[in-house]
């Protein structure tokens, strides 16, 4: 197996805190979508390209709260088709890792009005995501 995503990811997923961690993880697996969406063969559903337009809504929303939560932007770098399944686990983990941190960020008492509507939003876009790059029903 060539993957090499799997270290990376679980870096990423470890230390993300905040919206900047949310904002970190998002792009991350928008952008490990689009690479695996580009090897032949890999997206013939357009179920990764399509699930890469719903990250960047989601990265949009998150852009709104404010112009410190754009931090480090990741590439992961590209892979092999035969590493498919591998790569689709660590996009859905990013997702999945962004997804519980949004509501738990949103979850918290004193939390504002535009946070908790931006919250909602960007879970619901990353359940959409997530749905799409797993091949799930959407």
């Amino acid at each position: 197996m060539t993957m090499t995503w799997t270290r990376p990811a679980e870096v990423l997923t470890d230390g993300a805190r905040g919206w900047d961690g949310v904002w970190t993880l998002v792009y991350a697996a928008g952008q490990a979508a689009m690479n695996l969406s580009a090897v032949p063969g890999a997206d013939d559903d357009l179920g990764l390209m399509y699930a890469a337009l719903d990250v960047s809504y989601a990265l949009t929303e998150i852009e709104s709260l404010g112009r410190d939560v754009v931090t480090v932007a990741v590439n992961l770098g590209s892979v092999d088709l035969t590493d498919r399944d591998a790569a689709v686990a660590v996009i859905d983990d990013l997702l999945a890792t962004a997804q519980c941190l949004a509501t738990e960020l949103v979850e918290v008492p004193d939390v504002g009005a535009a946070q908790a509507l931006c919250g909602s939003r960007v879970t619901t876009l990353l359940a959409s995501a997530r749905a799409k790059a797993t091949g799930g029903a959407w």
